[in-house]
C-alpha cells in the first residue's frame, strides 16, 4: 500500500487547516498564503461550438459533444475538413471542455494535439495565462461543491434540455492561489482520478471476461432446455419496511441485509434486527431505474417491496448462473411507460434455456468467484470515490 498515491496521501493527512478565510481547510504545508476570489472570464476565454447540425462524412476530423465529455477523442463521428476549416476557434493542448447543455458542468481537459470539432452544447475554456490560471487546476476546480452550486444557479432550468449561457460560466468566481501551489494541487488530484481510471478498468474487464464466459457457455445452448419462469420458480416480493426500523451500518444487533431496488453496493439499502426470508433465492427490482435487474441471494435478508423473489424447494436452478441469464433476458421485458416496470405477472411468462442442473451448479461456481472479486473491486471504487469527494470539498475554498 506504499504506493506512490500513498506517500502522497500520508503528506496529505498532516496538513492543518488555515487561520485565515479564504484558505481551504486542507492544504500543502508549504503554502500560506491567502486564496484571492476571481471572475473566471477574467482569466479565461469562453467559446461555444458550432450552432449548426453537423454534416457528417465516414472520414475526417472528429466531431465530440456531450457525451464525450469523458474521452474527448472517443468518438465515431467526423465532418469535413472543409467545415472544421470555417471555425474560428479550434481546440489546442490543455484546453478544457466542459458541457453546458443537457449536462451541466461536466469538464475533462483536452490532451491532445489532434485536430477536433465541438458541438454547441460543449463549452471551452482556454486560460488566459498559464501563471494565473493552470488548464489542469481549472479542470479540477470545475468539479468543486462551490463551482457547481454556481453554475447550478446560473443554468436556466426551464429552458428544455437546461442550459447555461457562456456569459454566465465567465461569472461564476474561482479563487486562486499561486501557480506552484495550482500545480502540486492538480498533480496530486489527478493521480488520484488516475487510480481511479485504472480501478474503473480493472471492473470493465472483469464484466467482460465474465460475459466472454456466458457467451461460451450459451454457444451451446442447443443442447439446453427450454422453461418457462413460473414453471420452475415460485414468485413473491417484499414488503413496505419503514426506514425507522432499518440501520445504515452492520452491527450485532442488525445484522440482516434489507435488499431495495437500488443496485450499490449490492442491492443493500440497510440492515435489519430480523429476516423473512433464509436460503438460496433470485431477487429482482420491479420497479424504478433498475427495473429487471436480478442477484443471486443466499442466507438470510429482508426485501423491501419493490423486489421481486424467486425460489423452489429443491434450489433447482436457484443460481448465479440463472440470475446471469435472467439478467440477459429481463431488459426486453421492462415496460417503460411512466415509471420503469417489470412485475411479477410479466417475470412469471419469462422464457429461458438452462443447461442440466450439473453444468448449472459447475458454472454458477465459477460465476460466484467472480461476482464475489467484483464486488470487492467495486467497493474498492466507492471507496475512492469517496476520497475524491472528500478532497474535493476540502483542498479548494
Amino acid at each position: 500500500m506504499y504506493s506512490k498515491f500513498g506517500i502522497f496521501l500520508l503528506k496529505l493527512k498532516d496538513l492543518k487547516s488555515g487561520d485565515k478565510m479564504n484558505v481551504p481547510k486542507l492544504r500543502f504545508k508549504e503554502f500560506n498564503d491567502e486564496y484571492k476570489s476571481i471572475k473566471l472570464n477574467d482569466v479565461s476565454e469562453i467559446y461555444d461550438g458550432t450552432h449548426e447540425t453537423p454534416t457528417y462524412v465516414e472520414k475526417g476530423v472528429k466531431f465530440v459533444s456531450v457525451e464525450n465529455i469523458s474521452n474527448l477523442l472517443d468518438t465515431t463521428k467526423f465532418i469535413p475538413e472543409s467545415d472544421y476549416n470555417k471555425y474560428k476557434i479550434k481546440p489546442k493542448y490543455n484546453d478544457v471542455f466542459m458541457t453546458r447543455i443537457g449536462d451541466i458542468g461536466t469538464s475533462s481537459i483536452y490532451k491532445s494535439d489532434e485536430k477536433l470539432a465541438y458541438y454547441v452544447s460543449l463549452a471551452l475554456l482556454r486560460t488566459k495565462d498559464n501563471h494565473i490560471l493552470i488548464p489542469d487546476y481549472l479542470n479540477q476546480y470545475i468539479k468543486n461543491n462551490s463551482f457547481q452550486k454556481e453554475l447550478y444557479n446560473r443554468t436556466i432550468h426551464v429552458a428544455f434540455p437546461k442550459k447555461i449561457n457562456t456569459g454566465e460560466i465567465g461569472e461564476c468566481s474561482i479563487n486562486l492561489c499561486s501557480d506552484k501551489e495550482q500545480l502540486k494541487v492538480s498533480n496530486f488530484l489527478s493521480l488520484l482520478d488516475k487510480k481511479i481510471e485504472l480501478q474503473s478498468k480493472k471492473i470493465e474487464d472483469l464484466k467482460l471476461f465474465k460475459k466472454g464466459l456466458l457467451y461460451n457457455e450459451k454457444r451451446n445452448n442447443n443442447l439446453w432446455n427450454e422453461y418457462k419462469i413460473s414453471d420452475i420458480m415460485n414468485i413473491t416480493r417484499g414488503t413496505v419496511i419503514p426506514k425507522t426500523e432499518i440501520s445504515e451500518c452492520l452491527n450485532n444487533e442488525f445484522r440482516y441485509p434489507v435488499y431495495s431496488s437500488q443496485t450499490s453496493n449490492n442491492g443493500i439499502l440497510g440492515y435489519d434486527n430480523k429476516y423473512d426470508f433464509n436460503g438460496k433465492f433470485l431477487t429482482w427490482t420491479t420497479d424504478g431505474a433498475n427495473a429487471g435487474k436480478v442477484f443471486y441471494r443466499e442466507g438470510k435478508f429482508r426485501c423491501t417491496n419493490v423486489c421481486g423473489i424467486l425460489y423452489n424447494k429443491d434450489n433447482r436452478y436457484v443460481s448465479e448462473l440463472t440470475a446471469e441469464l435472467l439478467n440477459i433476458e429481463t431488459p426486453k421485458y421492462v415496460s417503460y411507460v411512466g415509471n420503469p416496470k417489470l412485475m411479477n405477472n410479466v417475470m412469471s411468462n419469462i422464457i429461458i434455456k438452462l443447461p442440466d442442473p450439473s453444468r448449472d451448479h459447475f458454472f454458477s461456481s465459477i460465476l460466484k468467484i467472480i461476482n464475489k472479486k467484483l464486488t470487492i473491486e467495486e467497493e474498492k471504487l466507492d471507496k475512492l470515490f469517496e476520497l475524491k469527494k472528500g478532497l474535493m470539498q476540502n483542498m479548494f475554498v
